[in-house]
C-alpha cells in the first residue's frame, strides 16, 4: 500500500556513473528506509532522488546527507517540496 504523503529529496552532485540502485543502497546503508530512487535522469545528470517510508526518515537525512562526500562528490540535498503526485 502506498502512503498518502511522499518523502522525498533532492539530491546534486551525483556522479554521473551513479545507478538508481547504487543511490537506493546508499541511502539503505545510511540506516534509512528507501522506498524510491532515481539517478542521473536523461535531464538530470549528477541529479537524483530518494524517497523514505517516514518523515523521520527524511528529517534525519536532510541533515545527515548534506555535504556528504561520496564517490568523490560533494551532495547537495534538498527537501521536494513539490513532488509528483502519487497514482
Amino acid at each position: 500500500k502506498l502512503p498518502l504523503v511522499r518523502h522525498r529529496m533532492l539530491i546534486k552532485g551525483l556522479n554521473e556513473s551513479t545507478s538508481w540502485q547504487d543511490l537506493k543502497d546508499f541511502g539503505n546503508s545510511k540506516g534509512y528506509q528507501v522506498t524510491f530512487a532515481a539517478a542521473n535522469g536523461r535531464d538530470q545528470q549528477g541529479e537524483g532522488v530518494l524517497e523514505f517510508a517516514t518523515e523521520e526518515d527524511l528529517n534525519q537525512a536532510l541533515e545527515t546527507l548534506q555535504g556528504e562526500d561520496w564517490n568523490g562528490q560533494v551532495l547537495a540535498v534538498e527537501k521536494d517540496l513539490n513532488p509528483p503526485p502519487i497514482k
